[in-house]
């Protein structure tokens, strides 16, 4: 593998300065991109964070009214007049009440 080494020892003043200028040009390039990076994160969180927010707020209000809405799909219909089904009692196994 290739390594790039810059030696400053060959180079005259002139070329010197302009290789600090530049890297100090790419270093300040380098912050001003992490730090626009670190608002656009710090923005998008605050605005999801502002959306659960007010999602929550929205349904403890509905809540505390007592209002629950809904859409449901009925899958079946008993016809009317007929007794309710009992629901079937579990049958509770003997390994769920043996204890080690």
């Amino acid at each position: 593998m290739r390594r790039l080494a810059i030696s400053l020892r060959g180079h005259s003043l002139p070329e010197r300065i302009l290789l600090g200028a530049a890297a100090i040009a790419l270093a300040a390039l380098a912050v001003l991109f992490l730090t626009v990076a670190v608002a656009a994160g710090l923005a998008l969180a605050a605005a999801l964070a502002a959306r659960i927010w007010w999602i929550r707020r929205r349904m403890a209000k509905a809540a505390e009214r007592g209002i629950l809405a809904a859409e449901y799909t009925v899958l079946e219909r008993e016809a009317p007049g007929l007794p309710l089904e009992e629901p079937e009692k579990e049958r509770e196994s003997p390994i769920a009440n043996h204890r080690s």
